[in-house]
């Protein structure tokens, strides 16, 4: 796990997700190593392979919202919104005041084409954090209102 936190900082991200699996692998099932893991297989485009380490993550740790909206992401990106929504709708239940948790459910709802409430999830992301970029870049992205 610490090696993987290592290749984090120095931006190799093949690297840690080996480490950060061979730590799994080895039986640590921690929660900061099923994160860690979890988020390098998003990064590395596997969203099937984190959704189980999103899984266990959110049973170990019920309150832990990051957990929530990873697995709703890696829901998401496997072409899932419908069953991302109540993942991400958790996050925000948890941590409403992170612009994170309102972006995600702006994506996921903008994905089940339900472009009025993702435009206010995005906005209220943007409210949240002026600077949060990938926001304000989806909201720019979202159809025109009808």
């Amino acid at each position: 796990n610490n090696l993987g936190t290592l290749y984090l900082r120095v931006n190799q991200l093949e690297a840690a997700r080996q480490a950060f699996r061979r730590a799994y692998d080895l039986g640590m099932h921690d929660w900061f190593v099923l994160h860690n893991l979890g988020v390098c297989e998003l990064q590395a485009h596997d969203p099937a392979a984190a959704e189980p380490l999103f899984d266990e993550l959110v049973q170990k740790r019920p309150q832990m919202w990051q957990a929530w909206q990873n697995r709703g992401i890696a829901k998401l990106d496997q072409g899932r919104a419908a069953e991302a929504l109540p993942d991400v709708e958790r996050a925000v239940a948890l941590a409403p005041r992170e612009a994170d948790t309102h972006y995600t459910r702006g994506l996921v709802l903008r994905d089940l084409g339900r472009i009025a409430e993702a435009r206010a999830s995005l906005a209220e992301a943007q409210r949240l954090s002026p600077q949060h970029t990938p926001s304000r870049d989806a909201l720019s992205r979202l159809p025109a209102a009808p």
